[in-house]
């Protein structure tokens, strides 16, 4: 079934680890439209925004997933982390595994 959130989800994992990050972000954005509360897909998306440079679209991602998400403690972890002043050098993280 094309509509399976996890299957958009795994999709997006591997766009991740081909190193688009364009891509893998339309497909986690695809997971939350079908399943709005896959914690899982709001860390990989944040990912996904931020290595495109887009930290106020993680950040937004990351907030709203702490309100929707049935997985919300790593979501405001990594809120906390995405809003505390990082330094320029400081590597991200990948995107998270799927807990299924």
């Amino acid at each position: 079934r094309p509509n399976m959130e996890s299957a958009h989800f795994h999709l997006g994992r591997a766009y991740a680890k081909l190193g688009r990050p364009g891509d893998a972000a339309a497909s986690f954005q695809r997971a939350l439209e079908i399943d709005p509360r896959h914690g899982d897909a709001y860390l990989s998306l944040a990912w996904a925004q931020e290595e495109q440079g887009n930290r106020d679209a993680a950040l937004a991602t990351l907030r709203h997933g702490a309100e929707a998400a049935d997985q919300q403690e790593p979501i405001r972890a990594a809120l906390e982390r995405l809003s505390a002043a990082a330094l320029p050098d400081e590597p991200a993280s990948a995107p998270a595994e799927s807990s299924e």
